[in-house]
């Protein structure tokens, strides 16, 4: 699978910017240094990629959506906009131990979700995952 390294892009100017054979991010979204962009994905407008996200290929992110932390999407997926994934669990105490999101392939993720990542309370080498099918 061939990704792209993004390397810390806010694109400001108002079009499309393709940084990647078939990728595309929009206006005003950042894509950290380090993040992982498979071919054929879109990034809407406003979003946030953080360092760690990785993203298969022709996946379609929609407006103002935030993915944070150690996260994994898979190919063909929908996420539509204000959607958050990979913050840690608001319980008491969970939000010490900071898992993973791991989302597998041919989703629709619908407007407005928040998937926290899982967490690792039972075992820091063997983190809780948090799958979408």
């Amino acid at each position: 699978v061939a990704f792209l390294f993004a390397a810390g892009l806010d694109c400001w100017n108002g079009t499309w910017q393709i940084i990647a054979k078939d990728v595309k991010i929009g206006y005003h979204s950042i894509v950290k240094s380090g993040a992982k962009i498979g071919k054929g994905s879109i990034i809407g407008d406003f979003c946030y990629i953080d360092s760690d996200v990785s993203i298969g290929e022709n996946n379609v992110i929609g407006t103002s959506v935030y993915i944070k932390g150690k996260v994994d999407i898979g190919n063909n997926n929908h996420i539509l906009d204000g959607t958050i994934i990979g913050l840690p669990s608001k319980h008491i105490g969970y939000h010490l131990y900071k898992g993973k999101v791991i989302i597998g392939n041919d989703n629709f993720i619908s407007n407005g979700c928040s998937i926290d990542c899982g967490n690792n309370f039972l075992s820091d080498s063997e983190p809780i995952t948090f799958w979408v099918t």
